[in-house]
């Protein structure tokens, strides 16, 4: 089966049923962006509002989730997705509700980068994964068959991108190819590293005014973070943001993005974060859902 009769079979979701856990991919065109430290610290976040979550690590080329979080594995993707383990013995378990499947370590990750075993994959975790309320997926950086075929049927895509031009331009690349994948995809812009009186707003417009543009599909915001001193401490000592300095700006301001996940993926604000309702971070994050 080719890669196009690949994607396109994803389009049927009957593998999928009521009990499948919500799917969310954390991408970037360009390495570097911070794609990691935002994966993890958003799970802890939308843990914390109360959503069993499986944090999975699908960087194929060097994922790090297990640093970020100070966890040993024994166990993990290689071992999950060639079935010599269950989902249960491959996780580890970061928090009562927040659990991590590792990235390959035995060097079988080579399979994994193909649309269809990406698929297999897809397939057997919804199947398995019943039990967690949403699946984030740390993705490789760039364009790939397998992260494309996931954010082919996520529920949600991040797409997370510097103030750099270089980042935005494969930022654009990234999302030109999943809408011309799936014209339907759902997806998000987060900026990270936004620097005093750097005006995120200003990325934002241009770059949808550009999509609209040439894409006929307009990328809206999910937030932003700024570049904060608390997360490269948090990163040093290897814990999340939170836990490093629960009262940080940088960790309401995950807040507000894990509040914006769960209003797109639940429509209801029975769980939500609290936060500063004054800070900018929440107007133009909010605004697209509540028209």
């Amino acid at each position: 089966m080719n890669r196009l009769k690949i994607l396109s079979s994803l389009r049927n979701r009957n593998y999928r049923d009521g009990s499948s856990p919500a799917i969310v991919s954390i991408l970037s065109g360009k390495g570097g962006v911070g794609k990691s430290v935002i994966a993890y610290n958003l799970a802890e976040r939308l843990s914390y509002a109360g959503k069993k979550i499986l944090l999975v690590d699908y960087d194929l080329s060097c994922g790090n989730l297990h640093i970020l979080s100070n966890q040993n594995y024994d166990a993990g993707l290689d071992e999950y997705s060639s079935n010599n383990l269950n989902l249960n013995e491959s996780t580890l378990k970061l928090s009562l509700k927040l659990n991590l499947l590792s990235a390959s370590k035995q060097g079988l990750r080579n399979r994994l980068y193909s649309a269809g075993n990406a698929v297999q994959f897809i397939k057997k975790i919804c199947r398995d994964a019943t039990d967690y309320d949403m699946i984030i997926i740390d993705h490789s950086s760039g364009i790939s068959e397998s992260s494309m075929a996931i954010a082919h049927i996520s529920d949600l895509n991040i797409l997370v991108v510097v103030p750099e031009l270089t980042s935005i331009s494969d930022c654009y690349g990234l999302f030109k190819h999943l809408i011309r994948i799936n014209d339907q995809a759902l997806c998000r812009l987060l900026i990270n590293r936004i620097v005093q009186n750097e005006k995120p707003e200003n990325i934002y417009g241009k770059l949808s005014a550009i999509t609209e543009k040439f894409l006929g599909h307009s990328l809206k915001p999910i937030g932003w973070l700024s570049d904060d001193a608390i997360i490269c401490k948090a990163v040093a000592s290897q814990m999340s943001a939170t836990a490093a300095d629960e009262n940080s700006k940088i960790v309401q301001e995950f807040n507000k993005i894990a509040n914006s996940v769960l209003n797109l993926l639940y429509r209801s604000r029975d769980e939500m974060l609290s936060t500063n309702e004054n800070d900018i971070n929440v107007n133009p994050a909010l605004a697209d859902i509540r028209e």
